[in-house]
């Protein structure tokens, strides 16, 4: 492994992708609601929010709409840097991330899902970030979760790392 090169690591949902759209058609599939949010749904039972997830990502993956803004970005940083995707994702769901991203002519060097879906999100996230910073020189999170950077942040321990949380309309260093 080149030591002088960096790892930008991306997030899928909400970060790279904006999947609301596949999930709106799951709720309304499974649930006959309109209009839950993100925050509504991972607030759900674990079970019925994996049905909604396995749906929205398997049977209408075809509605994830691209951040234009990240990827215009990522394609500047690609020089220098590897480009991988992060995921909370199930590794059932590998190929609809990867999908999506092919479709869209998005370049990446590796797309990281989870075993399981057991435990925090953000926890595994810090321990795949843990693992590559043994590789890297310096090391990027792009997030839409305010939190998972913070937790992130705060238990990484290494000062080269830097973190961005990514909206619809903004990728703001934190």
């Amino acid at each position: 492994m080149d030591r002088k090169t960096g790892l930008v690591a991306l997030d899928f949902d909400g970060t790279l992708f904006f999947t609301q759209g596949s999930l709106d058609v799951a709720v309304k599939k499974l649930l006959n609601r309109t209009g839950m949010t993100r925050d509504e749904i991972r607030k759900l039972p674990k079970k019925v929010k994996g049905k909604i997830y396995d749906l929205g990502y398997s049977r209408y993956r075809s509605r994830g709409v691209p951040n234009k803004l990240l990827i215009k970005r990522i394609e500047r940083l690609r020089k220098n840097n590897k480009i991988i995707v992060l995921t909370a994702r199930s590794k059932k769901l590998r190929g609809h991330a990867e999908w999506l991203i092919k479709k869209h002519g998005i370049t990446v060097d590796g797309v990281y899902h989870r075993e399981n879906v057991n435990g925090m999100d953000e926890e595994w996230k810090l321990n795949m970030m843990k693992r590559f910073s043994k590789d890297y020189t310096a090391i990027s999170l792009y997030e839409d979760k305010l939190e998972n950077i913070e937790y992130i942040r705060k238990r990484l321990r290494f000062k080269n790392a830097s973190y961005y949380l990514v909206t619809k309309r903004s990728i703001r260093k934190v």
